[in-house]
């Protein structure tokens, strides 16, 4: 039985990981709603202006772009999976590799994103790797402390 931190931590891992889909779809549909900021805040120039006078680049940046959502699409639906799957079964793996993937994945966001001055998604992906954090660390005492789930003795 999932001890009452165990079920709050996967509801908020739950939240993180919806959040991170539904920011991956944001950006693979609606690619130019993030990229336009970013794209103005490094470089001074409109996005639309600089797509019309350079197609080809623009083209090869819109890709890069459908890369990185394509990637949080995979962080959100791994962690998702995990989360709603196997997390709180009292087996330590889940922890330890929703702590490495959100920290690689949302930290390198954030890291990647302070060199373009994209304060929004620096925000979005520290509030987001802070509640990962906050969730983890209130299961972190029920699960690691204790061993893994007993199998079940199998009735005759």
């Amino acid at each position: 039985m999932e001890s009452r931190s165990v079920k709050t931590s996967r509801a908020l891992l739950t939240v993180v990981a919806g959040i991170a889909i539904l920011l991956s779809l944001v950006i693979l549909f609606g690619e130019e709603v993030f990229l336009r900021r970013e794209f103005q805040g490094s470089t001074g120039m409109e996005w639309f202006s600089f797509r019309e006078s350079n197609p080809e680049l623009a083209v090869y940046i819109l890709a890069e772009s459908s890369e990185i959502g394509i990637l949080m699409l995979d962080l959100g639906v791994m962690a998702l999976v995990v989360t709603r799957m196997a997390y709180g079964r009292g087996a330590r793996w889940p922890w330890y590799l929703l702590a490495a993937s959100h920290t690689l994945g949302l930290g390198g966001v954030t890291w990647a994103n302070i060199s373009t001055g994209a304060f929004g998604v620096i925000m979005i992906s520290v509030v987001l790797l802070a509640l990962s954090y906050a969730a983890l660390g209130l299961s972190a005492g029920k699960i690691l402390r204790a061993g893994p789930a007993k199998p079940s003795a199998a009735k005759s």
